[in-house]
């Protein structure tokens, strides 16, 4: 089966059925970004699948899909004017959907799984067509501001072992939840292709935007006194200023941790310890507070964690002010808080922001202040109310040009946060296909910085991980990422300046890992560095190795032990005393990326075409 694209209407557009429409967005809908929704779901597939029918499954649980969400085969349109945006469909529209073969492009299942998901290693550029990833950021239509703006583009990734689902969808037709609701549908749509049963039946509820809307824009007067109570929002009056000519975008990296469920149980009892006090515009904790507990989420202690470690990892590169003022805004999904709530399967914009009351510096970074600040989270959360979005809707209906509306954060370069939460998204027990719920579910290597995201927790289909808690991903410049990450101070053996090195590149995710991975980075010429274990058994790999790395002038050292190496590598779990355990071995490791140089590099080098036997 070669790659292909397969354009998909829903049922009955072409027969007639279908008359066309003009879909207005809601007000809400203008307070997102004009970029897409990137999400990738992985699953695992048997060696012995049939592909064929698993795209045949999923086109036509598509097409059923989009005939419950229309707007998703539309074109998106802007008034000019008004900065306005509507959805026009008709009935020859379609959504293309990718099939690509990309084995030779994206790790295995197994490899994947082992590494337990790593968004470098699923890049919106590989999971993706180029129609939407290279789109611009932040522009209403993107480059195409003269054509139709296709709203969802999906992409089918065979892997060896299993399956990648790229899917993007523009954000100002629909939030993240919204995304999953429409998964949700197109899982149960493919499924009940696969075995034979009803499709579901469609639910207009779903659609319905209005009230999301204020119906009457307010008066002159009545916008006046609205200015000002939503300060996470800004009119900015006309289109945001280019950034300086000499603006050179520094290097990006994301990163993940993973949050034990007794960690952050731990986490949350230490933010709820005890009672905050103010004193003035300055905040503290005092040990002699009310020691009696009040009620924080586990997202507000999170959150409030990570605020203080990324400002304080910020610190050596922006060089702030310490009393000048730090400010976290997070993302609040309000479909339950509105009165009545949504339906459960409402797609469209439902979030908004909320914005934490900024502190000093030297205030967010104080440890004692960790109570303080989970309460602020919880505080800011608590005023999104059924009124503020009524108010909010109401702003939003009269600005003169609703494309000029921006989040009011320093953020990006600055010492401002911006948090955001999937958790509650629904992918590991509702977004089965016909061949079981996916394994992992990422957001594809975002271009953002002091931006935090929360994943869903796999809790229920990681049978290893009986502590499994949050995910969680950073965005950051590599240069925050490695504050903590000291060159060691003396002179280095060889064997410690190896294994700084490659728990460098581990950290950067620029470390490959088994033969063949090896050979493939060697063969494109992507390696710095080559670790082989003399004693591997696969001679033709080791004459390949070799040879490669003799063409290419790549370094390569040989060690003695695949279990050491292996340990170095990563491949081991760490018990509570900090000794390795279920070691895996490694027969080669090569070196792609390390960050940034470290004496420990230097010294690895010097030991090129030397044997370590360890």
């Amino acid at each position: 089966m070669a790659d292909r694209v397969i354009y998909v209407s829903p049922v009955g557009w072409k027969d007639g059925v279908y008359q066309p429409e003009k879909i207005f967005l809601s007000d809400m809908d203008h307070l997102l970004p004009r970029l897409y929704v990137l999400i990738a779901e992985v699953f695992e597939l048997p060696d012995d699948a049939d592909k064929v029918a698993v795209v045949e499954n999923m086109h036509r649980g598509l097409e059923y899909a989009l005939t419950q969400y229309p707007a998703l085969a539309g074109g998106l349109h802007v008034d000019d004017e008004a900065g306005r945006l509507w959805v026009k469909t008709n009935t020859n529209d379609t959504v293309p959907l990718y099939v690509v073969h990309a084995e030779d492009k994206i790790l295995s299942y197994a490899e994947l799984n082992e590494r337990h998901f790593p968004m470098a290693e699923l890049d919106s550029s590989l999971v993706l067509p180029k129609l939407v990833t290279e789109k611009s950021l932040f522009s209403v239509l993107g480059e195409n501001a003269d054509e139709k703006q296709p709203i969802a583009v999906f992409q089918i990734n065979f892997i060896r072992g299993g399956l990648v689902l790229g899917v993007a969808i523009h954000h100002n037709c629909s939030d993240g939840p919204g995304v999953d609701s429409f998964l949700t549908a197109w899982a149960e749509s493919a499924k009940a292709v696969a075995t034979g049963q009803p499709f579901a039946p469609v639910n207009p509820a779903f659609l319905d935007r209005t009230r999301l809307s204020t119906p009457t824009k307010p008066d002159a007067a009545r916008s006046k006194k609205l200015e000002g109570r939503f300060p996470i929002w800004k009119d900015l009056k006309g289109p945001p200023p280019p950034p300086p000519a000499d603006f050179k975008m520094p290097a990006l990296a994301s990163r993940m941790w993973h949050f034990p469920a007794s960690k952050l149980a731990e986490l949350k009892s230490l933010a709820a310890a005890s009672r905050p006090e103010t004193n003035g515009n300055i905040h503290c904790a005092t040990a002699n507070g009310n020691k009696s507990s009040w009620w924080i989420s586990t997202f507000d202690a999170l959150v409030a964690f990570v605020w203080q470690r990324v400002t304080l990892a910020k610190l050596p590169l922006l060089n702030p002010d310490l009393d000048s003022p730090s400010m976290l805004a997070h993302t609040v999904n309000t479909r339950m808080r509105m009165c009545p709530p949504l339906p459960d399967r409402f797609m469209g914009n439902a979030v908004t922001k909320a914005r934490v009351q900024p502190m000093p510096i030297r205030a967010v970074i104080d440890p004692a202040n960790l109570p303080l600040l989970a309460q602020l989270v919880r505080k800011a959360t608590n005023k999104i109310t059924p009124e503020a979005l009524d108010e909010l809707t109401e702003w939003i209906s009269g600005l003169d040009d609703r494309r000029n509306i921006h989040i009011n954060a320093n953020s990006f370069l600055g010492m401002d946060f911006l948090a955001n939460s999937w958790s509650h998204m629904n992918a590991y027990i509702a977004h089965d296909f016909g061949f079981g719920c996916p394994r992992a579910l990422r957001w594809p290597n975002p271009p953002f910085e002091g931006y935090l995201m929360i994943f869903p927790s796999r809790a229920g289909i990681v049978a290893k991980m009986s502590d499994a808690g949050d995910e969680i991903v950073v965005d950051a410049p590599v240069e925050e990422v490695e504050v903590a990450q000291e060159a060691p101070k003396g002179k280095l053996s060889v064997e410690d300046a190896l294994q700084q090195v490659l728990k460098n590149a581990l950290v950067h995710d620029g470390l490959a890992r088994g033969l063949r991975e090896c050979a493939k980075a060697l063969d494109k010429r992507q390696a710095h560095l080559c670790v082989l274990v003399e004693t591997c058994t696969e001679a033709e790999y080791i004459k390949l190795i070799e040879a490669l790395c003799a063409e290419h002038k790549i370094n390569l050292i040989k060690v003695g032990d695949a279990k050491v190496l292996g340990t170095w590598a990563g491949l081991c779990k760490i018990d509570r005393e900090g000794n390795p355990r279920k070691i895996v071995g490694c027969s080669c490791v090569v070196v792609k990326e390390t960050g940034k140089r470290m004496p420990a590099s230097s010294t690895a080098s010097c030991a090129c075409s030397r044997t370590l036997y360890t």
